[in-house]
């Protein structure tokens, strides 16, 4: 579970429900609108603030347990998994 939570007025923004492993890292994409989560049960979300729930925008299946997730140029983004492994998508 992720909770969001307004900084600026220390209202709650939401629940984002998904990831069925612990959350190990979040990235804001370049436009603030989205955000990136990378979890230990071996996915990596994409978000919409302000649309929180279950309804993520896109799934990526396929990699180690996440251990961290960083926004790169053009789209794409490269996830690091605990078990040392690199992967770019």
């Amino acid at each position: 579970v992720i909770r969001v939570t307004d900084v600026a007025t220390g209202k709650p923004g939401g629940t984002y429900n998904g990831h069925t492993g612990t959350v190990r890292r979040i990235e804001f994409l370049p436009d603030g609108k989205r955000f990136l989560s990378a979890s230990f049960d071996r996915t990596v979300r994409l978000w919409e603030l302000g649309k929180a729930g279950s309804a993520w925008l896109k799934k990526f299946d396929g990699f180690g347990e996440a251990a961290g997730v960083a926004v790169l140029p053009n789209d794409r983004f490269a996830v690091g998994c605990k078990d040392g492994t690199l992967v770019v998508c």
